[in-house]
């Protein structure tokens, strides 16, 4: 990749950064909930900055809404983005993990000045502390926990980061990057036949959710209003749904995002929107695997 199209991508990344933080996005007190919408985040950050398009830098920053959830997004990038390909890269030409990341930032000069340190030393102590146990809580807790969970700039520097760590892979595979990094980020479907792990599933159908309801925030709205004139639940859910709060509770949450809802406000938009999950026997991928079928 050229390095001025490279400096180009970080300086309008840069700009959406400052627009995110005018905006007076301030973090909110509960966490996102998942690995795999904290991965979402994380890869719709990456597609966002790689593409160098400021209004997809800016709703992907807006996403990180609470300081767990930015943790959870940088652990993310580095165990999915950067981690990752830096081992597979490593296998391939029988190196290490660390000398391909310096390889990497070698050829990116962009991210050795001042302001893109933090991300750069981040993901060298990411590479030098996994030796294999490439888990996000594992980073988290050893990497980040020390960092302002509110430095949008560090996410911004780490996902061009990845993005050279990606496209690196995706040029020694003989891969488009757009498909290397979407294949990567879904992950492989585990199990055989109709057999695939529970939390895997559950934390797909909450990425999911989390999507629609960000997509759309009158959903809630309108899915109460549908349920008072039709009463469309079926009778074996909606005696929980009512104990629950029923549309009165559900339209109070219309705007809400996923990952701050309770245990007890995410099971009544769970009853509302979702009618069932079927599992695939056939499919490379989580979402393949797993088909969501929608009430509303």
């Amino acid at each position: 990749m050229p390095a001025k199209r490279r400096t180009t991508r970080r300086t309008a990344a840069r700009n959406a950064t400052r627009r995110a933080q005018a905006t007076g996005r301030r973090p909110a007190p509960n966490a996102a909930r998942t690995r795999e919408v904290a991965r979402q985040r994380a890869t719709a950050l990456l597609t966002a900055v790689h593409d160098g398009d400021p209004a997809l830098i800016t709703a992907a920053l807006s996403d990180v809404r609470s300081p767990q959830a930015w943790v959870t997004t940088v652990a993310a990038l580095l165990h999915h983005h950067v981690v990752r390909p830096c081992a597979e890269l490593g296998e391939l030409f029988g190196t290490s993990a660390a000398e391909e990341l310096a390889g990497v930032l070698a050829g990116a000069p962009e991210l050795w000045d001042g302001e893109a340190r933090a991300a750069r030393d981040l993901a060298v102590a990411a590479v030098a502390t996994a030796d294999g146990d490439f888990g996000p809580d594992a980073v988290a807790d050893q990497l980040v926990a020390s960092t302002p969970a509110d430095d949008l700039h560090l996410l911004v520097d780490l996902a061009l980061l990845a993005g050279a760590c990606t496209q690196a892979r995706a040029e020694a595979e003989g891969q488009d990057w757009q498909d290397d990094v979407q294949r990567h980020a879904h992950g492989e479907a585990c199990g055989c036949h109709n057999e695939i792990d529970a939390d895997v599933v559950e934390d797909h159908v909450e990425a999911c959710l989390a999507a629609r309801l960000s997509a759309d925030p009158d959903l809630l709205r309108s899915a109460a209003s549908r349920l008072r004139r039709k009463g469309s639940l079926p009778r074996a859910v909606a005696e929980e749904f009512a104990d629950l709060g029923g549309t009165a509770r559900l339209e109070a949450l219309a705007g809400t995002d996923f990952h701050d809802l309770d245990d007890d406000d995410a099971r009544l938009v769970v009853l509302a929107l979702l009618d069932a999950v079927m599992i695939n026997p056939d499919g490379a991928t989580v979402a393949e695997r797993v088909e969501l079928r929608w009430r509303a």
